[in-house]
Order: structure tokens, then C-alpha cells, then sequence
């Protein structure tokens, strides 16, 4: 059976939302094998983090933050590297670089739960703010694109016009003026 890479503790079967993790009992910790980390986090941690209780979430963030020792992947025994969640976040997660399994305790869990609903909300309020303007910048695309329609199919009324009576028109002028030139042909003889 797999041991927590923290406390060293079994760790157990847990299903969330159809999804097999591995938790610790003691320390409230969760092994998220391959991609696992990813599906849960479609669905949302809050599940999880709410499954564990308040003391045991401040304990276990406390011990995993005070605690410098180095955790071993559940799956593999390799050694798990520590990296921050989100690049900016205080959020900080073990993964297997031979696996890709995670390991996250509750407490951070439950954090970045709270960092992904600020993200949803700022990309509402942009949304709400920038989709008025896309939308009238869409309309007036539409607006131009119709006139240039417009101008293209009165420019072809236009040529084709040209087309058919403009040479009509050149053929007559140059027939009154075969008729000019042979008034002033017989004037000029009489």
C-alpha cells in the first residue's frame, strides 16, 4: 500500500465526484496520480477541502510549512519537488517528476479553490466590461462590410451601364461624325 509522502501514515482509497484519489487520514493530505490534479480541478476542490475538519487543516498546514523534510512520491519513491502553484501564488504543491503525480494538503487545496473563484470573477467582470465594446466594434465591422457590398454592386451596375451604353455612345458619336464630315463635305461642294 502507498505511505504518505508526509507523515508516512497509510494512505486510503477516497472517491471524489467519480474520481479515485489517495488520502491520508491523519495528516488530510491528497496523492492526485497522472492527471487526476487537473480533473479535480475542473470539478473544484472545495469538496475536499470541506471533508476535512478546521483544526486538522490549520494543524496540517502548519506542519507541512514547519516541516523541511524531504517527501517521497507514494507511487515511485522518487523524490517529490516542491513547486508554487500558479507561479505567483503562495500555494505550494510536491510533484513526482517521474509520475507527475501531486501531493497537496487540504489547506492548500481549499487556497487555491479560492484563487481559481477570484480568477473565474475577474474574467466575468473583463467579460462583462469588454464584451459590450466587442460587440459594437462587430456591428460597425458589419455596418462597413455592407456599405463596401454596396458600393462594389452599384460599381458593377455602373460599369456594366458603361459598358453597354458607353460604347453605344462612342459607335453614335463616331457615326455623327461621319454624318458631320459629309454635310461639311456637300456644303463645301455647292
Amino acid at each position: 500500500m502507498s505511505k504518505c509522502p508526509k507523515c508516512e501514515k497509510e494512505l486510503l482509497f477516497f472517491e471524489y465526484q467519480g474520481i479515485e484519489l489517495l488520502k491520508c487520514s491523519d495528516c488530510s493530505g491528497f496523492w492526485f496520480k497522472d492527471n487526476k490534479f487537473r480533473e479535480v480541478k475542473q470539478i473544484g476542490f472545495s469538496g475536499l477541502a470541506a471533508d476535512v475538519s478546521p483544526e486538522s487543516r490549520s494543524e496540517s498546514s502548519s506542519k507541512l510549512s514547519s516541516d523541511k523534510q524531504e517527501m517521497m512520491c507514494p507511487d515511485c519513491e522518487e523524490l517529490l519537488i516542491p513547486y508554487t502553484y500558479a507561479y505567483s501564488s503562495d500555494i505550494q504543491l510536491y510533484r513526482c517528476t517521474r509520475c507527475n503525480g501531486i501531493w497537496a494538503n487540504s489547506t492548500d487545496l481549499a487556497h487555491i479553490e479560492k484563487l481559481l473563484t477570484g480568477y473565474k470573477e475577474s474574467l466575468d467582470e473583463a467579460k462583462s466590461k469588454a464584451l459590450p465594446l466587442m460587440l459594437k466594434v462587430k456591428k460597425q465591422i458589419q455596418q462597413e462590410e455592407r456599405a463596401r457590398e454596396g458600393e462594389r454592386k452599384r460599381g458593377k451596375k455602373h460599369g456594366v451601364f458603361k459598358r453597354l451604353f458607353g460604347q453605344k455612345r462612342s459607335k453614335n458619336h463616331k457615326v455623327e461624325d461621319i454624318f458631320e464630315d459629309f454635310h461639311k463635305n456637300n456644303h463645301d461642294e455647292s
